[in-house]
Order: C-alpha cells, then structure tokens, then sequence
C-alpha cells in the first residue's frame, strides 16, 4: 500500500511535471529533462497496480515530454513517446475511463504522425486510426474542448497523408478544421481563445495548401483565417505563438498558385519584412523547428523576388538562408522536412543557373521519396528531368519524365473527385510536351505523337470512361451492368464533393470507400467483356500510331504542335501515313512562343515593346479595364499577336498543307495555343490580308482520342431536333449586363431550325437538364463566367429569386447532363473557352470539354469576350450554312466567320429591315453599325469562335 506522505510526494512531482512541461510548450526557458525526471520519480510510488489511473496519466505525460522533445534525435524521441503512450494504455479500460482512453489514442495517433521509423504511410494510416478511434467516444457534450482538439489532429494527419490524392486529402483535413471551428465557435470565451487560434490557423494553411479552387478567395480566407491567429496569440501574449503564426501568414504572399500580376514585387517585400520580425522572436536553440520553418520561408521569398532584381545577390541569400535551415533539419533528425529543404534549395541552384547543384541536391531526397512517397517523388523527378531537358541531355531526361508519369497517373486513377482528377491531370500534362518533344529529338517519332496524346487526354479519358462512348459496343447485359457502375460512380462523387465542402468528415470514407469498389468493378467488368482488351485499353487512355494516324482523312492535315521551354516542333501527318517520318516533323525557330505562353515575367509590363508575347496576361488585364486607351488599343494588339502567330507557326502549317494540297486542318493544340485564335492569323497577300481560314476548315480536339470518341458520336445520331436556351435580362443581378440581341438571335436561329425556345425565366438550369436529352443541336444564348476553378466555370441562365445565381456550372453539366444525343451545342456567350492555362490541365478544361464529357459530339465556344451584335449575325449563318446547306459544324463556322467578316453595309440594311416589325430597337442598332462599310471585318468582331469535335 502507498502511504499517503508518499501519494502526496508523487502527486507534487506529476505537478512540477506537468507545469514545467507547460512552459515547455508554450516556448518559455525551461528544460524538458527536468519534466521528465518529475514524472519519473512520480511512477516509483504510483504503479499500475496501485495506482493504475495515476501510473497512466503519468506515462502519457512522459509520452508527451519525449514527443515535445527539441534536443536528441526525433526518430529516437518519437519510439519513446509511443512506447510510454502505449503502456499506459494497457490499463485504460474505454468502458470504465473513456476521455483518458480517447486522449491516449489521440496522442498515439500525434505520435504515429511523427514518427521516422518504419513505413511512413502506414504509420499516417495508424495515426488516422488511432484518431477516429479517439473521436468515437468524443462530442461536444462530453468534453468541447477535446472534441475540438480531435477534429483538429484529424485535419492534421489528412494534410500530411500519403495514401490516396492529395487534393482529397487536403478537403477533407478542411472539412475537419472547419467542424472544429462549427462546436467551439457558438462558446465564445478566453478559455477557448487558443484553440480558436490553432483551429484558425490550420484552417488557413490548408486554403493556401489548396490545389484548387478560386485563388483569390483562397487566397483571402488563408490570409484572413491566420490573421485571425495572429490577433488572438497577440492578445493572449504568446509572443512564441505569434511569431510563429506571422511566419504562416507571410507563407501565402509566396504561393504561386497566389500570384498578383500587379502586386507581386510587394507582396514579395511584405513576406520578407513579415519573416524577419519573426525571426527576431524566435530562437534556433528554444525553438528550432519554427526558426527553421521561417528561415526556409524567407528563402524562398528571397529566391522569388530574385526573379525580378537583384538576381545574384538575391539567390545567394535565399541560399544562404536555406542552408542555415538544414542545421535543424537534418537528414537523419528530420528527414521529410530535410529532403522538402533540399527541394527548394535545388530550386534555387536551378533558378540562379547553376543546373547541376540543383540536380545533386534533388538526388539527395530520393533517399527520403521513395515510391513511398508519390506525390513528392513525382516533383522530385519532374525536377530533375526539366533540368536535364533543358540542357538538351534527353536521354537523361526521358526516363525521369516516365517514371514521374508513371506515378502520377496512379493518382489519378485514385483520385475521388472531379475536382481532384483536374488536379492530378495538370500536374501530368505540364510532363508530357517534354517527354514528347525528347522522344522526336531522339528520333522516336511514333511514340512522341502517343505520348504527346495520351498527355492531353487523361482527364478527359477519367471522364469520358464514366460514359457511354467507351462501351457502346458492348453487348446489353454488360452494357446495362457498366451503365449502372456508371450512375453509381457519377453519384458518389458527386456526393463525396458535397461532404467534403460541407464539412461533415465522418461521413466521407464510406463513400471513398464505393468509389473505389465501383471503379475496379466498371474496369472490371469491361475487360472481362467480349472487347475486353482494346476496350480496356481505351479506359486507360491513349491510341496507338496507327490509331491516331487513321483519324486522318483524304483532304486533311493532323497538326500537333509541341511548345517546350527547350524549342517548338509541330508534327504534321496527312493521310494515308502509317508511321510518322523525319519528314512530318518540322522544327521551328521561334523560342517567343513559349515566351508568349508561359512568360518569364510574371509581372504585365503594358509599356513593353514585346507585349503581344504577354498576351493571355494581357487580356486579363484588358477585360477587367475600360480606359479609352485599353480599348482603343486592343485591335493593333491582336493584330500583333496574330501576325506573330503566322509568321513563328501557321506559316509553316500552311506551306506544308499547300504542298500536299489539302483543305481541312486537324489541330491539336498544346500549352496554351488552344486559347487563341489560330484560325485568325494572317500574311499579307498582294496587299490584302488573308487569314488562316481563307484557305482550310479547321478542327479544334483536345485530343486525337477524344476526337476519335466525337466522330463515333457523330456517326450514331439521327433525326435532328434543336432547342435554343436564351437570357436577355437577369433579374437582381445588375453585374450581368442585359443582353440586347439575345432574343433576336434565339429567335433568327429558330427560324432556320424550328428549334424549341426557352427565355428567360423559362430558360433555368433546371429545365436544360430535364429537356435537353432529347435534342440533337443546343444553341446558348446567355452569359457564361470563368473561373480559376474550372468545375465553377457556368453558363448564366434565367431562373428568377434564385439565390445563388440560377446558373449551369461545369460540375453539374459532368454530373447530371445527359448529352448522348447531342450532335452540337454552340455557345454563344463570352468566353466559354478560356480556362487558366497555366493551372489546369493541358486540355479544353472547362465549359467545352464538360459538355464533350456530357456526350456532345461537338462544341462551337469563343475564346474572348464577343461582340454582341457580331455574335447574332455570325449565328444566323452558322445554322444557315449548317441546317440549310447541310455543311459540317466546323465548315458552317468558317463559312459563317468569313460571311461576317465581309458582310457589307448594304447586307446589313437588308438584315435590319427584317428585323424591324418584332424588334424595331435591334434595327436601328443593325443599322447605326451600317454607318461603315464591313463594320465587323477586324477578327476581334469575328474570330472568337473555334469548334471543338468531330
């Protein structure tokens, strides 16, 4: 028996203990060895047959000493601190002492988090298990605060996770932080203040961790939720804390995905002041990993702003910043932060020019990112191959490029969202144009073509196997079994985007789960069907050369450009080829176009004399801007821009199709050429111009797999039915200008088609769904929104009191839109085709590609802001030149084109005529542009439509 002296002696050891680990903690001189030794003498006279709930807590305390522990060797410190947690588990009966249960598993789970031994995922997987076990016996009811901490170590673990995708990871760590915030928001008080802090905190560094969604509402609620943290660690004077958290805060002015074109240079000076004053608060020796974390930072910083000035000076001192760093974070300390240093510090070797310390320090951490370690090995290789690319050395570059494929492509097959497919898609995509363009240098012209394919259509093929297309030769049972895996799959992602938005985390692995078991049924079920293998094949993506050189038909020119920071190719194959020769590749001397693309320079420079390189940051800056000089400006601008494109690429195309004498264009555009008017470009021609389609039809595909689907479509369909969807004014919604022609140009392309109509009100996302099945052409006369997000892009419709807006978004056009009968759908609305490039994937992401993913053959979508009253004449003969003279999409758009283009003022009185008895308003304006002879004749007034499909 303990004597009561004796109960009173340990019981004032575990207090000096617990105190002195306090202080410990919150970053105040103390020395942990002493906290240790309290709970250590405290467990000679309480033992766990004596005293068994004494002897726990006391050993889950010397766990928490050791798993704070900032001297000796974390992977050592961890082993102790799951050994302690674990024995004094053994006599914590979950019936009898259910919250001392819960917050053993909670602090397994921390541990396994930690922890450097053994197999890194699995030990997340624990550590997620231990926690779910911890949160089972929690709730607000029982303990708030504890509650609240479980959710937290939960978003925690999900954010470091291995296993699974990592932009799933990253919802649903949100999702936990956010139910956290949810229980202890309601019980405002001091008490709670820390908590608050933490939870704000983490909640903010996982919206700057985001890898989708809108940057800039990302990029407020990262900024506002740490900013938050930062105010209450102020008040609560927790001066450790604070430094800690203005460390995290100035970490998002340094996010790429966060760039402000105009802001940039500043934000960098504002994360470099912000780190140093952290700096000044926090020690290498109290607190070694926080230091270290803002050393890295401030590295970085440095080596972003030295892409602008001072660039010697300022590598040398990122670099010099980031070594200091490895002093903490060691090798064999601290191995995953050490190989994430190692990273950036190879980043800013490669940065500075100096390629071969940038590549030792990334071989250095794939002793650390094994196949273990996907995501990161994936970068890591993408790294050392660009490098090895960009020194022409493509033979060193070409396995890093398929390894990193590789890895990446089954992320994206474990990928559970829509969302999560994009973003696993666009890190791929951005690899295969260089492993394409070393394959052509090494002269395999074969598998450069099919590498370079099988890159633009990987999330296309993730979407597209969830439809009909890839399994319509199927017979009818399996047909019938695929089609119900289909639905099945479509509606748990769809559900499992809902519960990770919503915030309700319990619920999401279920559904993880169904998707996973859906997924390996349908590729199942197709391969063990009568067309098992090429059907299989086709889910997996990709043609073979002969498949995509068979797509070539007599009269045509396939026409796959490769840009690459290394140099331009443009394979180029007419019909009847059954390999790609020396002779189909052309190698172009234009290094601007990859300039023009992905420019060097993030920051727009309106005064520059090479500004039509800049062009897609430029028109971002022209649509948001109505100075009289931006507008007056715009036409000489794209003048520019489209004469650079013929004479550095469509010159080329078009001496090669001359030569062959063909009259159709098959293009296949990559790295950002799809968001610009190829079409359009001209050279002069005895004095006059002459664009690209005065002398071909030309095809849009993302891909020759995709077009390959199209034409199927294409060929399957029957009697023609059209419906004709316009808005011309939007109740409440005063951003959404009206749109004054709408209702003429629904009402000139019924005429023509006998389409049904739906205006207005009648025209809701709602009714589009429900009816639109059962048409062969779909005409959008409506407002369309862009989004850095792509599954936000949305045609604008008409649904009156709906709040938000009454609008058909990417996501629910993937989702509930059946377009299996669908031969066309023209968008005439602004827009519809621009995505951000340079964070999606290489592909037409967006309000295309969804509706080509909902079972359209063909898209006709614009590529600009259009001219309202060009855009109703271009439609009235698009669907003259389609319907009534019965040409192909892609022929009734250049024809329609070229037709507005040269319309005359004496064509457009005529027209207005017409027009005047149902809308006389629309008729005075037809003819105030008749004012001037072939008003729409400059290609901003024509040339933004393209058509996408077969």
């Amino acid at each position: 028996m303990i004597s009561k002296q004796q109960h009173q002696w340990a019981s004032s050891r575990f207090l000096l203990g617990i105190q002195i680990l306090e202080e410990y903690i919150a970053g105040r001189p103390s020395d942990i060895e002493h906290a240790i030794a309290a709970f250590n003498d405290a467990i000679t006279i309480w033992t766990p047959v004596d005293s068994p709930r004494n002897w726990s807590r006391t050993k889950l305390n010397l766990g928490t000493c050791h798993l704070k522990k900032r001297i000796g060797l974390k992977v050592e410190n961890v082993e102790c601190a799951i050994d302690q947690y674990k024995e004094a588990l053994k006599v914590a009966d979950r019936s009898e002492w259910p919250d001392h249960w819960a917050t053993l598993q909670d602090a397994l789970g921390q541990a396994y988090r930690q922890r450097l031994g053994g197999d890194f995922a699995e030990n997340l997987e624990l550590a997620i298990d231990y926690l779910t076990a911890s949160l089972s016996v929690r709730s607000p009811e029982t303990g708030l605060r504890s509650y609240a901490l479980c959710l937290n170590n939960l978003g925690n673990a999900h954010l470091d996770r291995v296993l699974g995708e990592p932009s799933d990871n990253v919802e649903r760590a949100m999702a936990f932080y956010r139910q956290a915030l949810t229980a202890i928001e309601p019980h405002a008080g001091n008490d709670d203040d820390d908590l608050r802090a933490l939870l704000s905190q983490n909640l903010g560094l996982a919206y700057r961790d985001r890898m989708f969604g809108d940057p800039e509402k990302d990029r407020e609620l990262a900024l506002s939720y740490i900013g938050r943290a930062v105010d209450i660690y102020k008040q609560l004077d927790v001066p450790h804390l604070e430094a800690t958290t203005i460390a995290n805060l100035a970490s998002v002015y340094l996010m790429e995905r966060f760039r402000h074109l105009q802001t940039r240079r500043a934000d960098l000076n504002f994360a470099i002041d912000q780190l140093t004053v952290a700096l000044r608060t926090l020690d290498e020796e109290i607190s070694p990993h926080e230091w270290a974390t803002a050393k890295v930072l401030l590295g970085q910083a440095y080596m972003e702003r030295a892409r602008f000035i001072d660039r010697e000076e300022g590598f040398q001192i990122a670099i010099d910043h980031l070594e200091a760093s490895l002093r903490v974070r060691t090798q064999s300390g601290d191995p995953l932060e050490w190989a994430r240093t190692m990273q950036t510090l190879g980043s800013a070797h490669s940065m500075r020019g100096n390629a071969g310390a940038g590549i030792e320090c990334y071989n250095k951490t794939l002793a650390v990112y094994t196949t273990a370690f996907p995501f990161e090995r994936r970068r890591t290789l993408k790294n050392i191959g660009n490098s090895f690319f960009e020194q022409g050395e493509f033979e060193k570059a070409l396995p890093l490029f398929e390894e990193a494929i590789k890895l990446g492509e089954d992320l994206l097959w474990i990928s559970n969202t829509p969302r999560a497919k994009h973003v696993e898609a666009a890190e791929i995509s951005v690899l295969y144009p260089n492993l394409a363009y070393s394959l052509l240098a090494l002269g395999k012209r074969d598998e450069s073509i099919v590498s370079l394919d099988r890159g633009k259509a990987l999330l296309m093929v993730q979407a597209l196997s969830l439809s009909d297309l890839a399994v319509n030769r199927l017979d009818d049972t399996t047909r019938k079994r695929v089609q119900a895996l289909r639905d099945e799959i479509r509606g748990d992602e769809k559900l499992l985007s809902e519960l990770l938005s919503q915030g309700s985390p319990e619920d999401v692995e279920p559904v993880q789960q169904r998707l996973e078991r859906a997924r390996r049924d349908l590729r199942g079920e197709i391969a063990a069907s009568g067309r098992g293998a090429d059907t299989y094949r086709s889910l997996a993506g990709g043609l073979t050369v002969t498949e995509i050189l068979e797509l070539v038909r007599p009269g045509e020119l396939l026409v796959a450009p490769i840009v690459t920071p290394r140099g331009v190719a443009v394979i180029m194959v007419p019909a009847g080829v059954k390999t790609v020769e020396e002779q189909h590749v052309f190698w172009l001397d234009y290094p601007e176009l990859y300039q023009m693309l992905h420019p060097a320079q993030p920051v727009y420079n309106p005064g520059s004399t090479e500004q039509f390189h800049d062009w897609l940051y430029w028109y971002s800056v022209w649509r948001s801007d109505v100075l009289d000089e931006t507008l007056q400006n715009r036409e000489s601008f794209l003048d520019d821009l489209l004469q650079a494109l013929w004479k550095g690429v469509m010159e080329h195309v078009h001496q090669y199709a001359k030569q062959l004498a063909v009259h159709t264009l098959l293009l296949l555009p990559q790295g950002g050429l799809q968001l610009l008017p190829l079409h359009a470009a001209w050279r002069l021609d005895d004095g006059e111009r002459r664009y690209l389609l005065d002398d071909y039809v030309i095809y849009h595909a993302p891909s020759a797999w995709l077009l390959r689907q199209c034409r199927l479509r294409s060929d399957e369909l029957g009697k023609r039915r059209a419906l004709c969807v316009a808005v011309k004014r939007y109740k409440d919604f005063l951003h959404l200008r009206p749109l004054p022609f709408a209702h003429v140009e629904a009402r000139e392309v019924s005429n023509i088609t006998k389409a049904k109509l739906m205006r207005d009100k009648e025209a809701t996302a709602a009714s589009v769904v429900e009816n639109v099945q059962s048409f062969t052409h779909v005409h959008f006369a409506c407002h369309a929104t862009v989004s850095n997000d792509p599954l936000a892009a949305a045609l604008q419709l008409g649904g009156y009191g709906a709040m938000p807006r009454d609008e058909l978004q990417v996501r629910q056009i993937i989702s509930d839109l059946n377009l299996s009968e669908t031969r066309l759908v023209t968008l005439a609305a602004c827009e519809t085709g621009v995505i951000d490039y340079l964070l999606s994937a290489d592909e037409y992401v967006g309000i295309p590609g969804s509706l080509l993913w909902a079972g359209a053959a063909g898209v006709v979508t614009s590529l600009f802001m259009v001219h309202d009253l060009a855009s109703c004449l271009l439609w009235r003969c698009f669907y003259d030149f389609h319907w009534n003279q019965g040409l192909e999409p892609a022929a009734a758009l250049r024809a329609a084109q070229r037709c507005l283009r040269d319309m005359t003022a004496d064509e457009l009185r005529v027209i207005a005529e017409s027009w005047r008895p149902e809308d006389p308003n629309a008729a005075e304006e037809l003819l105030f542009a008749a004012r001037v002879d072939r008003p729409f004749s400059h290609p901003l007034k024509w040339s933004g439509f393209v058509y996408v499909g077969a």
